[in-house]
């Protein structure tokens, strides 16, 4: 399929931005005003935005993808250098996406990824086995992670700025490792609240759930519209556009192809999500491979490498 010929013009700023994409003819883009109300609230600099992806190809490639951008919407602004993949060592990957921290200079400010680090840590010196780390660091995060949303006012107020139609879940988060003997698991969590119960009485009750990935199959987390639409090729747009894309990476090498499918159906979420206020650039991509561990391919230089 021939590359479509007429072109967009980008904003000044978005320069990143792959350049195939603005030459597909029906993929418009539209200047959006988003005024974000700052609200007096205990929760000081509480972060929320993202669009996360992962992909287990056959049996040996795991591939993360995510956006960088927090909105903070008590400060009524929002970042594009947040660290949503980390690296615990060469063997252990941690992605997480939507209220995953309170700002530091908050007197009970935290972060998902520092809690995560922290139970791995632990947990890694005393378990080898990647199936079996997987499931401790993912239960032991998840208690901890709960005990911090069941403070007064912090479900209430995520319920607040709660998009009309969209799931009451407070985070999402994928666990995955491999281990010298070839073993390789990966476990998503989501943690939600009860939004009838809270409505309906004031009481908040979360309901964490707990999956398992298997081999050659995919998960999103997030403003996921776009990456299902395009993934799934659910709309005339999204077929046509997909139909072009494939075949530019059929004769590049597999984990090559992955990082860029990947990434691609992240930037399409930046640019065409009708949130996209939510999520930005630039895009981190890590893989991981079995026994030999974790390879970055693309990083923001402000995360860290491990």
């Amino acid at each position: 399929m021939k590359n479509p010929q007429n072109v967009e013009r980008l904003p000044e700023g978005m320069a990143r931005i792959n350049p195939s994409l603005l030459m597909f003819p029906t993929l418009h883009l539209t200047r959006v005003l988003i005024v974000l109300l700052a609200t007096p609230f205990l929760w000081a600099q509480a972060e929320t935005g993202t669009v996360t992806y992962i992909e287990w190809w056959k049996t040996d490639l795991l591939t993360f993808a995510a956006d960088s951008r927090s909105v903070r919407r008590e400060l009524g602004d929002n970042a594009d250098e947040r660290c949503k993949i980390s690296a615990f060592g060469s063997q252990f990957v941690f992605m997480a996406g939507g209220f995953t921290a309170v700002g530091v200079n908050a007197d009970s400010g935290w972060d998902a990824h520092a809690i995560a680090r922290q139970v791995w840590q632990t947990e890694h010196k005393s378990i080898t086995d990647a199936s079996k780390l997987v499931s401790a660091v993912a239960d032991k995060w998840t208690v901890r992670m709960e005990e911090l949303y069941r403070k007064p006012g912090v479900v209430e107020d995520e319920r607040k700025n709660l998009p009309e139609g969209a799931d009451p879940v407070l985070i999402g988060a994928f666990f995955a490792a491999t281990d010298p003997t070839g073993g390789m698991a990966v476990k998503s969590v989501e943690i939600f609240y009860d939004l009838k119960l809270l409505d309906s009485t004031g009481k908040v009750k979360l309901l964490p759930k707990q999956d398992v990935l298997h081999e050659d199959h995919w998960n999103v987390d997030g403003d996921k519209a776009v990456v299902l639409e395009f993934k799934n090729a659910t709309s005339a747009r999204a077929a046509e556009y997909m139909r072009w894309f494939a075949p530019q990476l059929s004769k590049v090498p597999v984990n090559e192809q992955r990082a860029a499918y990947a990434s691609k159906f992240i930037e399409l979420s930046i640019l065409l999500h009708p949130r996209n206020f939510e999520l930005g650039f630039p895009i981190d991509v890590l893989q991981l491979h079995r026994k030999t561990g974790v390879v970055w391919v693309s990083r923001k230089s402000t995360c860290p490498v491990d």
